[in-house]
């Protein structure tokens, strides 16, 4: 074996190729043939091949609600009794939570010898630390047997990785403006990058009220069977239940989800389309099932309490259109104290609006800078948040835990049952709390 451990592996990947992140398919399609030869088969009389996968596949892309359509779909079909495998990204703790089977994160011996294995395979080609993880994924849901795979897009859509395998169903949860450096600066063309997963001939879903039109008009080029939110399905709450409706289906009084908030209703609702129009290929989906699977869904980093006295609260948001969600939770979970805001961002971000939206609900900020090359420095952060909110109210520290600290030794006892702690900005940003609050 090349290396021993996992941690040699990744950093070695991390310097492998010449840039961090590098869209197209070509190579990594070149190496996935070599890899796992299994998944292809000659089409008699063209000289070429195409994919015989030996599972479902789901793939899953959108700029918002990505993580927890997964979550919800792994919960409702490891409740249908299917071998279910995952890959989602980034990582909060540990690498080994991009790969789940069965609901476990892989271990460190699987993920490195499917390393080796994409080492040997890829000859000279060189790979991304994401073409590596996303082909090592693959290789460990077809070793394991998986009867459906869920795969999670990285970057828009067209030219990430995962799109190298042909959905049995795709959906774009929704489209705003996020990596305007590599997807386009307008909707239209984001909306574009991301329609890329949708295939001909196979079911394609968007799961938002306003469609733009690029990615309607590539529906349609390409013969997809789009289903739009609102349109051929949508859902709406009564109480402490909801109600989904499909094109042929519809199901009274479900649970609301294990996931926090009334904002996942939306997200259940799209999951639930997905399994609609799989329905032939994963028959053991059933009502019960789908009870279960709403009520055991989990999903770490959204709107998830990981502490009390005083409650923190984490929340991955980093796009404006995260941002106005987690408004919407504040407004609906209201304190009785004030709301203080532990934050740090990447520089690439639209930092004003993630702000922006947020400084009603919050009444201090107090920043950090994320170790990392791509993070923005808490100086520079101050003076935007600055432009939205009394900069007396705006703090720096130089790390999370100085952050924490120090919003804690200024609150009275009384302070600390009514006063709220909100953490967001990044999903580096949660896994900073989560690591502070794991010692």
């Amino acid at each position: 074996m090349k290396f021993k451990t996992l941690n040699e592996w990744l950093d070695w990947q991390e310097s492998l190729h010449s840039s961090e992140i590098d869209l197209g398919l070509s190579r990594v399609s070149q190496v996935l043939e070599c890899l796992l030869p299994e998944l292809f088969e000659l089409v008699p009389g063209s000289g070429k091949s195409q994919q015989k996968l030996p599972f479902t596949l789901i793939t899953v892309g959108g700029t918002n609600g990505k993580g927890s359509t997964i979550a919800l779909l792994e919960s409702i079909l490891l409740a249908s009794g299917y071998q279910v495998g995952c890959y989602t990204s980034p990582h909060f703790l540990r690498y080994n939570e991009r790969i789940r089977i069965n609901g476990d994160n892989s271990d460190d011996t699987g993920i490195c010898e499917a390393f080796e294995a994409i080492d040997k395979a890829r000859g000279e080609i060189s790979l991304t630390y994401f073409e590596f993880s996303t082909l090592a994924a693959i290789y460990l849901f077809v070793q394991q047997k998986c009867q459906v795979v869920i795969l999670e897009v990285g970057l828009g859509g067209r030219l990430d990785a995962v799109n190298i395998l042909d959905a049995d169903c795709s959906l774009v949860t929704t489209v705003d403006l996020d990596h305007q450096d590599w997807l386009g600066d307008d909707i239209e063309s984001i909306a574009y990058e991301k329609a890329g997963i949708y295939r001909g001939v196979r079911p394609a879903i968007y799961g938002d009220y306003q469609v733009p039109e690029s990615l309607r008009k590539h529906a349609l080029e390409i013969s997809a069977e789009l289903s739009i939110l609102g349109s051929e399905y949508d859902f709406s709450l009564s109480d402490e239940h909801w109600l989904w409706k499909g094109p042929d289906n519809h199901y009274n009084n479900l649970p609301k989800p294990g996931l926090v908030g009334n904002l996942q209703l939306k997200n259940a609702a799209n999951a639930l389309m997905v399994l609609d129009c799989l329905k032939n290929q994963l028959s053991d989906v059933n009502l019960e099932s789908i009870t279960i699977g709403l009520q055991n869904s989990q999903l770490t980093g959204r709107y998830q309490k990981i502490a009390d006295n005083p409650e923190l609260l984490v929340d991955v948001a980093h796009n404006p259109q995260a941002a106005k969600k987690l408004v919407e939770y504040l407004a609906d979970n209201p304190c009785v104290g004030k709301t203080h805001a532990i934050f740090a961002i990447l520089a690439d971000k639209d930092i004003s609006g993630v702000v922006e939206p947020l400084t009603k609900q919050i009444q201090s900020w107090h920043l950090f800078e994320l170790n990392m090359p791509r993070s923005l420095s808490a100086e520079k952060t101050a003076n935007i948040v600055a432009t939205f909110s009394d900069r007396s109210q705006v703090a720096c520290y130089n790390d999370f835990s100085l952050a924490y600290q120090s919003i804690v030794e200024n609150m009275s006892s009384l302070q600390q049952q009514q006063d709220r702690i909100i953490v967001f900005g990044s999903f580096f940003t949660v896994a900073c709390a989560l690591r502070h609050f794991s010692r």
